[in-house]
């Protein structure tokens, strides 16, 4: 996934260390999700364009290939809200908790409410 919004990119994160530098960095979670990230400490120049790098990790006991699908395409729509709105820069690991049963809406509000938690960590 290879998305360019304006003034910032959002690619995948695809190698294990990547993966494993995100996990090292601020966790937030509730009963629906778990976010782990690694933010970049860069000076936001205007006109610099953001890198942020997404990794969605959903193992088999959450369901089958298609409701692992979903939950990921659910997540990837609601963190392109959340790249718009804010001005994060870094890696972002998303892992299900207690999902299985939960609407798109109430995934999209979880990941809004844990993004202002990390926001507010960071600072």
């Amino acid at each position: 996934m290879k998305q360019l919004l304006e003034h910032c990119q959002i690619t995948s994160l695809t190698r294990r260390i990547d993966f494993d530098k995100a996990h090292g960095g601020i966790r937030v979670g509730d009963n629906l999700l778990q976010i782990r990230v690694n933010p970049k400490t860069t000076d936001n120049n205007i006109g610099e364009i953001r890198n942020i790098r997404l990794g969605i990790v959903v193992s088999k006991k959450y369901g089958n290939a298609v409701k692992r699908n979903r939950f990921k395409r659910i997540v990837r729509i609601a963190f392109l809200e959340i790249a718009k709105n804010t001005d994060f820069n870094g890696d972002v690991v998303i892992l299900p908790r207690d999902a299985k049963n939960a609407t798109s809406s109430e995934i999209t509000e979880s990941l809004f409410k844990l993004f202002g938690r990390i926001k507010s960590k960071g600072e």
